[in-house]
Protein backbone atom coordinates (compact mmCIF):
# COMPACT_ATOMS: atom_id res chain seq x y z
CA UNK A 1 0.00 0.00 0.00
CA UNK A 2 1.49 3.78 -0.88
CA UNK A 3 2.06 6.13 1.95
CA UNK A 4 -1.40 8.19 2.34
CA UNK A 5 0.81 11.17 2.78
CA UNK A 6 1.53 11.14 -1.04
CA UNK A 7 -2.17 11.49 -1.76
CA UNK A 8 -1.67 15.26 -0.12
CA UNK A 9 -1.12 17.88 -2.06
CA UNK A 10 -1.03 20.61 0.10
CA UNK A 11 0.60 21.71 3.87
CA UNK A 12 -2.64 20.88 6.00
CA UNK A 13 -1.50 22.98 8.96
CA UNK A 14 -0.11 25.65 6.88
CA UNK A 15 -3.57 25.59 5.23
CA UNK A 16 -5.69 26.01 8.22
CA UNK A 17 -3.97 28.86 9.40
CA UNK A 18 -3.88 30.71 6.24
CA UNK A 19 -7.55 29.48 5.81
CA UNK A 20 -8.51 31.36 9.52
CA UNK A 21 -7.10 34.50 8.63
CA UNK A 22 -8.66 34.74 4.98
CA UNK A 23 -11.81 32.87 5.82
CA UNK A 24 -12.53 31.17 2.52
CA UNK A 25 -10.98 28.18 1.23
CA UNK A 26 -10.78 29.41 -2.75
CA UNK A 27 -8.67 32.76 -1.78
CA UNK A 28 -6.44 30.80 0.11
CA UNK A 29 -6.39 28.36 -2.78
CA UNK A 30 -5.59 31.42 -5.05
CA UNK A 31 -3.34 33.41 -2.92
CA UNK A 32 -1.04 30.09 -3.34
CA UNK A 33 -1.30 30.11 -6.53
CA UNK A 34 -0.41 33.78 -6.96
CA UNK A 35 2.51 33.41 -4.68
CA UNK A 36 3.79 30.38 -7.14
CA UNK A 37 3.55 32.59 -10.34
CA UNK A 38 5.31 35.44 -8.53
CA UNK A 39 8.70 33.52 -7.52
CA UNK A 40 8.85 32.68 -11.17
CA UNK A 41 8.01 36.20 -12.29
CA UNK A 42 10.72 38.30 -14.18
CA UNK A 43 8.18 41.52 -14.62
CA UNK A 44 9.43 44.43 -12.46
CA UNK A 45 7.48 47.96 -12.16
CA UNK A 46 7.41 50.23 -9.04
CA UNK A 47 10.51 48.59 -7.81
CA UNK A 48 8.29 45.42 -7.05
CA UNK A 49 7.74 42.20 -8.74
CA UNK A 50 4.28 41.85 -10.36
CA UNK A 51 2.62 38.85 -12.19
CA UNK A 52 0.34 39.51 -15.18
CA UNK A 53 -2.83 37.89 -15.62
CA UNK A 54 -6.31 37.58 -16.79
CA UNK A 55 -9.40 37.00 -14.81
CA UNK A 56 -9.91 34.26 -17.20
CA UNK A 57 -6.89 32.60 -16.79
CA UNK A 58 -6.96 32.46 -13.15
CA UNK A 59 -10.75 31.20 -13.50
CA UNK A 60 -8.91 28.23 -15.14
CA UNK A 61 -7.01 27.76 -12.38
CA UNK A 62 -9.62 26.86 -10.07
CA UNK A 63 -12.50 26.53 -12.57
CA UNK A 64 -14.18 29.74 -11.32
CA UNK A 65 -16.35 32.52 -13.06
CA UNK A 66 -14.50 35.76 -14.35
CA UNK A 67 -17.06 37.35 -11.69
CA UNK A 68 -16.28 34.86 -8.44
CA UNK A 69 -12.36 35.75 -9.36
CA UNK A 70 -12.85 39.49 -9.22
CA UNK A 71 -14.62 38.81 -6.03
CA UNK A 72 -11.82 37.05 -4.30
CA UNK A 73 -8.93 39.54 -5.62
CA UNK A 74 -11.12 41.89 -3.78
CA UNK A 75 -11.26 40.16 -0.44
CA UNK A 76 -7.61 39.12 -0.80
CA UNK A 77 -6.84 43.40 -1.72
CA UNK A 78 -8.76 44.19 1.09
CA UNK A 79 -7.03 41.99 3.76
CA UNK A 80 -3.75 43.70 2.34
CA UNK A 81 -2.65 40.13 0.46
CA UNK A 82 -1.93 41.48 -2.39
CA UNK A 83 -1.91 44.79 -4.70
CA UNK A 84 -3.73 45.13 -7.96
CA UNK A 85 -2.67 47.76 -10.56
CA UNK A 86 -3.80 48.02 -13.97
CA UNK A 87 -1.32 48.94 -16.59
CA UNK A 88 0.40 48.90 -19.88
CA UNK A 89 2.11 45.91 -21.49
CA UNK A 90 3.27 45.99 -25.00
CA UNK A 91 1.07 48.90 -25.90
CA UNK A 92 -1.61 46.64 -23.82
CA UNK A 93 -3.51 47.05 -20.52
CA UNK A 94 -3.02 44.36 -18.48
CA UNK A 95 -4.39 43.17 -14.42
CA UNK A 96 -0.96 43.65 -12.50
CA UNK A 97 -0.62 41.43 -9.39
CA UNK A 98 1.88 41.88 -6.19
CA UNK A 99 1.59 39.61 -3.55
CA UNK A 100 3.03 41.59 -0.48
CA UNK A 101 4.83 38.94 1.49
CA UNK A 102 5.76 36.65 -1.32
CA UNK A 103 7.98 35.06 1.93
CA UNK A 104 5.08 33.46 3.41
CA UNK A 105 4.01 31.18 0.92
CA UNK A 106 2.03 28.28 1.45
CA UNK A 107 3.42 25.23 -0.03
CA UNK A 108 0.82 23.97 -1.96
CA UNK A 109 0.96 21.16 -5.53
CA UNK A 110 -1.26 22.83 -7.97
CA UNK A 111 -0.75 20.08 -10.49
CA UNK A 112 -1.39 17.61 -7.79
CA UNK A 113 -4.35 19.44 -6.56
CA UNK A 114 -5.60 20.19 -10.00
CA UNK A 115 -5.71 16.20 -10.84
CA UNK A 116 -7.03 15.21 -7.52
CA UNK A 117 -9.98 17.28 -7.89
CA UNK A 118 -10.76 15.72 -11.32
CA UNK A 119 -11.01 12.83 -9.55
CA UNK A 120 -13.76 14.09 -7.00
CA UNK A 121 -14.96 16.01 -8.99
CA UNK A 122 -14.25 19.72 -7.43
CA UNK A 123 -12.14 21.69 -5.36
CA UNK A 124 -13.83 21.40 -2.10
CA UNK A 125 -14.31 17.53 -2.65
CA UNK A 126 -10.04 17.28 -3.43
CA UNK A 127 -9.43 19.66 0.07
CA UNK A 128 -11.46 17.37 2.04
CA UNK A 129 -9.56 14.14 0.65
CA UNK A 130 -6.70 15.71 1.32
CA UNK A 131 -7.17 16.43 5.18
CA UNK A 132 -8.48 12.90 5.64
CA UNK A 133 -5.09 11.52 3.58
CA UNK A 134 -3.00 13.74 5.84
CA UNK A 135 -4.70 12.54 8.80
CA UNK A 136 -4.34 8.24 7.67
CA UNK A 137 -0.52 9.25 7.22
CA UNK A 138 -0.19 10.12 10.88
CA UNK A 139 -2.96 7.57 12.64
CA UNK A 140 -2.27 5.06 15.01
CA UNK A 141 -5.56 2.97 14.68
CA UNK A 142 -5.92 0.04 12.65
CA UNK A 143 -9.09 -2.12 12.18
CA UNK A 144 -9.02 -5.42 10.62
CA UNK A 145 -5.51 -4.79 9.57
CA UNK A 146 -5.68 -1.30 7.58
CA UNK A 147 -5.40 2.26 9.11
CA UNK A 148 -8.36 3.90 9.85
CA UNK A 149 -8.51 7.98 10.89
CA UNK A 150 -11.03 9.57 13.49
CA UNK A 151 -12.23 12.95 12.66
CA UNK A 152 -15.30 14.78 13.21
CA UNK A 153 -17.31 16.83 10.68
CA UNK A 154 -16.69 19.94 13.70
CA UNK A 155 -12.60 19.06 12.55
CA UNK A 156 -13.35 18.94 9.10
CA UNK A 157 -15.63 22.37 9.73
CA UNK A 158 -13.18 24.27 11.02
CA UNK A 159 -10.21 23.47 9.15
CA UNK A 160 -11.84 24.50 5.76
CA UNK A 161 -14.50 27.44 6.67
CA UNK A 162 -17.14 25.34 5.73
CA UNK A 163 -20.36 24.10 7.74
CA UNK A 164 -21.15 20.65 8.79
CA UNK A 165 -24.19 20.66 6.92
CA UNK A 166 -21.78 21.13 3.68
CA UNK A 167 -19.09 18.35 4.86
CA UNK A 168 -22.12 16.43 5.28
CA UNK A 169 -22.60 16.42 1.35
CA UNK A 170 -19.32 16.34 0.27
CA UNK A 171 -18.56 13.27 2.47
CA UNK A 172 -21.51 11.22 1.02
CA UNK A 173 -20.51 11.95 -2.30
CA UNK A 174 -17.09 10.91 -1.72
CA UNK A 175 -18.74 7.84 -0.20
CA UNK A 176 -20.95 7.21 -2.72
CA UNK A 177 -18.05 7.43 -5.38
CA UNK A 178 -15.95 5.04 -3.92
CA UNK A 179 -13.21 7.10 -2.97
CA UNK A 180 -13.91 6.75 0.73
CA UNK A 181 -14.94 4.67 3.24
CA UNK A 182 -16.82 5.67 6.45
CA UNK A 183 -17.27 3.75 9.67
CA UNK A 184 -19.48 4.78 12.77
CA UNK A 185 -17.87 2.38 15.58
CA UNK A 186 -16.45 2.22 18.98
CA UNK A 187 -12.50 2.82 19.74
CA UNK A 188 -11.21 3.43 22.54
CA UNK A 189 -14.57 3.24 24.53
CA UNK A 190 -15.74 5.63 22.27
CA UNK A 191 -17.88 5.69 19.57
CA UNK A 192 -16.85 8.12 17.08
CA UNK A 193 -17.12 8.34 12.78
CA UNK A 194 -13.69 6.89 11.39
CA UNK A 195 -12.38 7.00 7.40
CA UNK A 196 -10.51 4.54 4.96
CA UNK A 197 -9.42 5.44 2.00
CA UNK A 198 -9.02 2.34 -0.22
CA UNK A 199 -5.90 1.11 -1.89
CA UNK A 200 -7.08 1.14 -5.55
CA UNK A 201 -7.89 4.64 -5.39
CA UNK A 202 -3.92 5.60 -4.89
CA UNK A 203 -2.76 2.97 -7.64
CA UNK A 204 -5.98 4.83 -9.81
CA UNK A 205 -4.65 8.50 -8.69
CA UNK A 206 -0.66 6.97 -9.72
CA UNK A 207 -1.66 5.33 -12.95
CA UNK A 208 -3.60 8.80 -14.06
CA UNK A 209 -0.67 11.17 -12.68
CA UNK A 210 2.94 11.01 -14.07
CA UNK A 211 5.39 13.26 -11.23
CA UNK A 212 7.13 14.93 -14.39
CA UNK A 213 3.82 16.60 -14.93
CA UNK A 214 2.29 14.25 -18.07
CA UNK A 215 -1.00 13.92 -17.75
CA UNK A 216 -2.60 11.10 -19.82
CA UNK A 217 -6.36 10.29 -20.84
CA UNK A 218 -7.87 7.22 -19.30
CA UNK A 219 -11.58 6.06 -18.55
CA UNK A 220 -11.54 4.38 -15.84
CA UNK A 221 -14.82 2.97 -14.22
CA UNK A 222 -15.06 1.55 -11.25
CA UNK A 223 -17.81 -1.17 -9.97
CA UNK A 224 -17.21 -2.04 -6.17
CA UNK A 225 -15.06 -0.96 -3.68
CA UNK A 226 -13.49 -3.45 -1.23
CA UNK A 227 -13.65 -2.73 2.10
CA UNK A 228 -10.19 -4.58 4.73
CA UNK A 229 -12.59 -6.19 6.60
CA UNK A 230 -13.86 -8.34 3.61
CA UNK A 231 -16.96 -6.59 2.89
CA UNK A 232 -17.58 -5.31 -0.33
CA UNK A 233 -19.17 -1.65 -0.93
CA UNK A 234 -21.05 -1.40 -4.42
CA UNK A 235 -20.37 2.07 -5.80
CA UNK A 236 -23.65 3.88 -7.15
CA UNK A 237 -22.26 5.88 -10.17
CA UNK A 238 -19.37 4.86 -12.61
CA UNK A 239 -17.52 7.72 -13.68
CA UNK A 240 -15.02 8.80 -16.58
CA UNK A 241 -11.39 10.56 -15.50
CA UNK A 242 -10.42 13.16 -18.67
CA UNK A 243 -7.57 15.27 -18.40
CA UNK A 244 -5.67 16.82 -20.66
CA UNK A 245 -2.76 14.90 -22.80
CA UNK A 246 -0.72 17.94 -23.27
CA UNK A 247 0.07 20.77 -20.44
CA UNK A 248 1.09 24.13 -21.89
CA UNK A 249 2.78 26.51 -19.24
CA UNK A 250 1.66 30.16 -19.59
CA UNK A 251 4.11 32.77 -19.73
CA UNK A 252 3.42 36.15 -17.69
CA UNK A 253 2.70 38.11 -20.97
CA UNK A 254 0.93 35.61 -23.09
CA UNK A 255 -2.91 34.85 -22.81
CA UNK A 256 -2.67 31.03 -22.92
CA UNK A 257 -4.65 28.89 -20.50
CA UNK A 258 -3.28 26.57 -17.91
CA UNK A 259 -5.08 23.23 -17.78
CA UNK A 260 -8.86 23.52 -16.09
CA UNK A 261 -10.17 21.08 -13.33
CA UNK A 262 -13.75 19.21 -14.16
CA UNK A 263 -16.33 21.08 -13.68
CA UNK A 264 -17.44 21.37 -9.76
CA UNK A 265 -20.77 19.36 -8.77
CA UNK A 266 -20.54 21.00 -5.28
CA UNK A 267 -21.88 24.63 -3.80
CA UNK A 268 -18.48 26.22 -3.03
CA UNK A 269 -18.19 28.51 0.10
CA UNK A 270 -19.35 31.85 -1.05
CA UNK A 271 -17.37 35.13 0.71
CA UNK A 272 -20.24 37.29 -0.04
CA UNK A 273 -23.46 35.80 1.19
CA UNK A 274 -21.83 33.06 3.59
CA UNK A 275 -19.15 35.84 5.76
CA UNK A 276 -20.94 37.89 7.95
CA UNK A 277 -19.38 41.47 8.61
CA UNK A 278 -21.03 44.57 10.75
CA UNK A 279 -23.76 44.56 8.36
CA UNK A 280 -25.57 42.39 5.88
CA UNK A 281 -24.74 43.24 2.24
CA UNK A 282 -26.88 44.23 -0.11
CA UNK A 283 -26.78 40.24 -1.59
CA UNK A 284 -27.05 38.77 1.83
CA UNK A 285 -30.06 41.22 2.50
CA UNK A 286 -31.63 40.23 -0.62
CA UNK A 287 -31.26 36.48 0.27
CA UNK A 288 -32.82 37.15 3.55
CA UNK A 289 -35.81 38.58 2.34
CA UNK A 290 -35.88 36.19 -0.52
CA UNK A 291 -35.93 32.99 2.33
CA UNK A 292 -38.21 34.93 4.23
CA UNK A 293 -40.67 35.00 1.96
CA UNK A 294 -40.46 31.76 0.79
CA UNK A 295 -40.77 30.21 4.51
CA UNK A 296 -43.87 32.18 4.89
CA UNK A 297 -45.27 31.07 1.58
CA UNK A 298 -44.65 27.43 2.68
CA UNK A 299 -45.42 27.70 6.20
CA UNK A 300 -49.08 29.69 4.80
CA UNK A 301 -47.95 32.20 7.65
CA UNK A 302 -49.52 35.82 7.38
CA UNK A 303 -47.22 38.82 8.54
CA UNK A 304 -48.90 42.63 9.84
CA UNK A 305 -45.43 43.80 9.17
CA UNK A 306 -42.69 41.35 7.00
CA UNK A 307 -40.59 44.48 7.16
CA UNK A 308 -40.10 44.88 10.18
CA UNK A 309 -39.63 40.69 10.77
CA UNK A 310 -37.36 41.43 8.58
CA UNK A 311 -35.00 43.50 10.44
CA UNK A 312 -35.43 41.43 13.64
CA UNK A 313 -33.90 38.68 11.30
CA UNK A 314 -30.90 40.73 10.61
CA UNK A 315 -30.35 42.00 14.08
CA UNK A 316 -30.75 38.25 15.23
CA UNK A 317 -28.62 37.11 12.50
CA UNK A 318 -25.52 39.53 13.25
CA UNK A 319 -25.80 39.35 16.80
CA UNK A 320 -22.68 36.52 17.80
CA UNK A 321 -24.18 35.96 21.62
CA UNK A 322 -26.91 34.82 20.08
CA UNK A 323 -25.62 32.09 17.81
CA UNK A 324 -22.26 30.90 19.71
CA UNK A 325 -20.15 28.29 17.32
CA UNK A 326 -21.83 28.87 14.15
CA UNK A 327 -20.25 31.76 11.95
CA UNK A 328 -22.16 31.39 8.53
CA UNK A 329 -25.19 33.51 7.37
CA UNK A 330 -27.25 30.58 6.09
CA UNK A 331 -26.73 28.33 9.09
CA UNK A 332 -27.84 31.27 11.36
CA UNK A 333 -30.59 32.16 9.04
CA UNK A 334 -31.87 28.70 8.70
CA UNK A 335 -32.19 28.46 12.56
CA UNK A 336 -34.03 31.64 12.62
CA UNK A 337 -36.26 30.50 10.09
CA UNK A 338 -37.18 27.67 12.29
CA UNK A 339 -38.20 29.79 14.64
CA UNK A 340 -40.55 31.58 12.36
CA UNK A 341 -42.09 28.68 11.00
CA UNK A 342 -42.54 26.95 14.55
CA UNK A 343 -45.06 30.46 15.35
CA UNK A 344 -42.07 30.97 18.44
CA UNK A 345 -40.30 33.86 16.98
CA UNK A 346 -40.18 36.58 19.56
CA UNK A 347 -38.40 40.36 19.16
CA UNK A 348 -34.85 39.91 19.56
CA UNK A 349 -33.41 41.15 23.24
CA UNK A 350 -31.76 44.67 22.13
CA UNK A 351 -33.44 45.68 19.26
CA UNK A 352 -35.05 48.27 20.17
CA UNK A 353 -32.16 49.86 21.91
CA UNK A 354 -29.15 48.51 19.80
CA UNK A 355 -30.18 48.91 16.26
CA UNK A 356 -30.98 51.98 13.71
CA UNK A 357 -34.40 50.60 12.36
CA UNK A 358 -34.97 49.36 15.90
CA UNK A 359 -34.49 52.92 16.97
CA UNK A 360 -36.78 54.08 14.18
CA UNK A 361 -39.59 51.47 15.44
CA UNK A 362 -39.42 52.04 18.70
CA UNK A 363 -39.45 56.33 17.69
CA UNK A 364 -42.80 55.69 15.36
CA UNK A 365 -44.43 53.73 17.69
CA UNK A 366 -44.35 56.32 20.47
CA UNK A 367 -45.22 58.81 18.01
CA UNK A 368 -48.20 57.05 17.12
CA UNK A 369 -49.53 56.65 20.55
CA UNK A 370 -49.24 59.97 21.00
CA UNK A 371 -51.19 60.23 18.35
CA UNK A 372 -53.68 58.08 19.37
CA UNK A 373 -54.00 59.66 23.05
CA UNK A 374 -54.86 62.83 21.27
CA UNK A 375 -57.63 61.77 19.38
CA UNK A 376 -59.10 59.67 22.36
CA UNK A 377 -59.10 62.81 24.34
CA UNK A 378 -60.10 65.38 21.34
CA UNK A 379 -63.99 65.28 23.02
CA UNK A 380 -62.50 66.18 26.56
CA UNK A 381 -60.01 68.74 25.36
CA UNK A 382 -62.03 71.50 26.21
CA UNK A 383 -62.25 70.15 29.92
CA UNK A 384 -59.16 69.59 30.13
CA UNK A 385 -58.02 73.08 30.32
CA UNK A 386 -59.06 73.57 33.42
CA UNK A 387 -58.04 69.75 34.80
CA UNK A 388 -54.50 70.39 33.42
CA UNK A 389 -54.41 73.59 35.46
CA UNK A 390 -54.16 75.57 31.82
CA UNK A 391 -56.74 78.61 33.43
CA UNK A 392 -54.46 79.96 36.31
CA UNK A 393 -56.87 80.38 39.60
CA UNK A 394 -57.71 84.26 39.48
CA UNK A 395 -59.86 86.44 42.17
CA UNK A 396 -63.67 86.17 42.06
CA UNK A 397 -64.67 90.00 41.04
CA UNK A 398 -67.97 91.35 41.09
CA UNK A 399 -70.21 91.49 38.26
CA UNK A 400 -72.47 94.18 37.27
CA UNK A 401 -75.78 92.91 36.33
CA UNK A 402 -76.22 91.09 33.59
CA UNK A 403 -73.31 90.20 31.68
CA UNK A 404 -70.30 91.95 31.01
CA UNK A 405 -67.83 92.03 27.72
CA UNK A 406 -65.50 90.00 29.15
CA UNK A 407 -67.79 87.01 30.08
CA UNK A 408 -69.87 87.67 26.47
CA UNK A 409 -66.31 87.21 24.98
CA UNK A 410 -65.66 84.26 26.81
CA UNK A 411 -69.02 82.50 25.91
CA UNK A 412 -67.80 83.18 21.91
CA UNK A 413 -64.70 81.49 22.13
CA UNK A 414 -66.31 78.52 24.03
CA UNK A 415 -68.54 78.10 21.08
CA UNK A 416 -66.22 78.23 18.67
CA UNK A 417 -64.42 75.45 20.45
CA UNK A 418 -67.35 73.31 20.63
CA UNK A 419 -67.77 73.78 16.87
CA UNK A 420 -64.36 72.69 16.06
CA UNK A 421 -65.09 69.64 18.74
CA UNK A 422 -67.92 68.31 16.55
CA UNK A 423 -66.43 69.37 13.31
CA UNK A 424 -62.86 67.20 13.98
CA UNK A 425 -63.76 64.95 16.83
CA UNK A 426 -63.35 61.50 14.23
CA UNK A 427 -60.33 63.19 12.87
CA UNK A 428 -57.24 60.79 13.18
CA UNK A 429 -54.41 62.37 13.76
CA UNK A 430 -55.39 65.56 15.13
CA UNK A 431 -53.44 68.43 12.37
CA UNK A 432 -50.70 70.89 13.57
CA UNK A 433 -53.10 73.75 12.53
CA UNK A 434 -55.76 72.79 14.55
CA UNK A 435 -53.47 72.06 17.77
CA UNK A 436 -52.21 76.13 17.32
CA UNK A 437 -55.71 77.37 16.61
CA UNK A 438 -57.00 75.66 20.20
CA UNK A 439 -54.09 76.93 21.88
CA UNK A 440 -54.85 80.17 20.75
CA UNK A 441 -58.19 80.25 21.78
CA UNK A 442 -57.33 78.76 25.17
CA UNK A 443 -55.01 81.80 25.66
CA UNK A 444 -57.71 84.10 25.04
CA UNK A 445 -60.09 82.32 26.98
CA UNK A 446 -57.69 82.49 30.02
CA UNK A 447 -57.42 86.37 29.61
CA UNK A 448 -61.09 86.68 29.34
CA UNK A 449 -61.06 85.15 32.73
CA UNK A 450 -58.47 87.19 34.38
CA UNK A 451 -60.45 90.34 32.96
CA UNK A 452 -63.24 89.33 35.52
CA UNK A 453 -65.46 86.64 33.10
CA UNK A 454 -67.98 84.67 35.35
CA UNK A 455 -66.01 81.37 35.98
CA UNK A 456 -68.87 79.14 36.89
CA UNK A 457 -70.95 80.29 33.51
CA UNK A 458 -67.90 79.62 31.65
CA UNK A 459 -67.74 76.00 33.25
CA UNK A 460 -71.39 75.73 32.48
CA UNK A 461 -70.83 76.38 29.21
CA UNK A 462 -68.21 73.81 28.46
CA UNK A 463 -69.86 71.61 30.28
CA UNK A 464 -73.58 71.58 28.22
CA UNK A 465 -71.33 71.06 25.10
CA UNK A 466 -73.85 67.82 23.60
CA UNK A 467 -75.84 65.46 25.19
CA UNK A 468 -74.19 62.28 24.05
CA UNK A 469 -70.89 62.25 26.67
CA UNK A 470 -69.56 59.34 27.51
CA UNK A 471 -69.48 57.89 31.54
CA UNK A 472 -65.39 58.78 30.97
CA UNK A 473 -66.27 62.62 30.06
CA UNK A 474 -68.81 63.00 33.04
CA UNK A 475 -66.58 61.52 35.31
CA UNK A 476 -64.27 64.13 34.07
CA UNK A 477 -66.55 66.94 34.94
CA UNK A 478 -67.19 65.99 37.76
CA UNK A 479 -63.88 66.11 39.02
CA UNK A 480 -63.07 69.79 37.71
CA UNK A 481 -65.98 71.01 39.51
CA UNK A 482 -65.28 69.43 42.90
CA UNK A 483 -61.50 70.83 42.30
CA UNK A 484 -63.12 73.97 41.97
CA UNK A 485 -65.13 73.82 44.86
CA UNK A 486 -62.11 73.24 46.94
CA UNK A 487 -60.29 76.35 44.90
CA UNK A 488 -62.89 78.09 45.93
Amino acid sequence: MRNPIRLCPIHCNAFFGMNQIINNFEATVLLSRLQFHQANSRITKFGKIWIARTREQMGAWLDLSEKKVTTLLNHLETLGFIEKRVDFWYGVRRLFIHVVNPEDELKVNHRQLSHLASMTGSLVSALILSKISFALANTQIAMDGAPWCSLTRRDLAQWSGLSERSIDRILGMLVKQGLLIKRNTVWGRRRRLHFHIPSFVYNQFYETFNTEGNMKTKSIKRKSAEDPSGKTHVAKMDFSIKVNTKEKKASNNTGERLPTVANCNLTKSDINLNTLGHSLSRRQAAYLQGALQTTLDRSGQNVSDPKGLSDEIAFSVLNDSQHKGITGLQHRLSRCLKIVTDGNWRRPFGFLTHSTQGQNRLEAERGREADWQAVKLAPYALLAVKESNLVPKVEERPVAAGLNAATQKALAIVKQLKQLQHKHAQQRPVSSEIKVQVEQWEKALRDCLAQGADKKMVLDALSHSDNSGSNQRQALLQRTKEKENNDE
